[in-house]
């Protein structure tokens, strides 16, 4: 039964680093010279977090932590998001706005 959930596991973790990788890759080719750099880090990282936990996974067989595969799946999920920042920093209208 253990090895069933480990398997299960490193399933979804490489799943997970498998969107993130194609949804990141995109992302990072579209942006500019005006792109913050705030931003370009965070999608950066995000991909050679994915790719190393995936190459761990399948290389040397190491199970994620189940915590670690919900945190995964978390951020690949957060990457179909809009990414404006108007919908992350939503406020309501003021007067002058309206």
């Amino acid at each position: 039964m253990i090895l069933n959930l480990d398997l299960f596991a490193q399933a979804l973790a490489v799943g997970a680093c498998l969107v993130i990788v194609l949804r990141c890759e995109g992302t990072i080719n579209h942006m500019t010279r005006t792109t913050p750099l705030l931003v370009r880090m965070a999608f950066w990282l995000l991909l050679v977090g994915a790719v190393g936990s995936a190459t761990c996974i399948l290389l040397a067989g190491d199970v994620p932590p189940w915590p670690a595969v919900i945190g995964v799946w978390g951020a690949a999920l957060m990457l179909f998001c809009p990414r404006r920042l108007r919908y992350l920093a939503h406020r309501p209208k003021g007067r002058a706005e309206a």
